[in-house]
């Protein structure tokens, strides 16, 4: 479920390519610019509201909707995470955001919209 946009005045999609099911493998994937640079794969407790970014790095205003406890990043474009859910039934009904960061003219970020992921049968 989509938490709302990534910037201010853009939206880039983070699509759930597999559906996040235990005993699989869950995949994301966002279009990133094919730059010699990392894009990353943010993941943490969602929030109720985004927090706003400004900066001089940013390309626009970036709002996150999460409080980041970890990420993964890939050289790849499009930027593609798959992550291992294992065969454990408490597991179903885990709930968590994630977000993308990638650099688009170096050195300026955007963001993906947010997305709320819950884990199925």
């Amino acid at each position: 479920m989509v938490m709302g946009r990534g910037a201010q005045h853009s939206t880039t999609p983070l699509d759930c390519v597999t559906p996040p099911r235990i005993g699989t493998t869950f995949t994301l994937r966002f279009q990133n610019e094919a730059l010699p640079a990392e894009s990353f794969l943010l993941f943490g407790p969602c929030q109720d509201g985004p927090a706003t970014l400004i900066g001089p790095t940013l390309c626009d205003t970036l709002y996150l909707w999460l409080l980041v406890v970890g990420s993964r990043s890939t050289p790849a474009s499009p930027a593609e995470f798959p992550i291992v859910i294992p065969y454990e039934p408490a597991l179903i009904g885990y709930t968590t955001c994630v977000q993308g960061a990638y650099p688009r003219a170096l050195p300026c970020w955007m963001a993906t919209d947010g997305v709320r992921v819950t884990v199925q049968k």
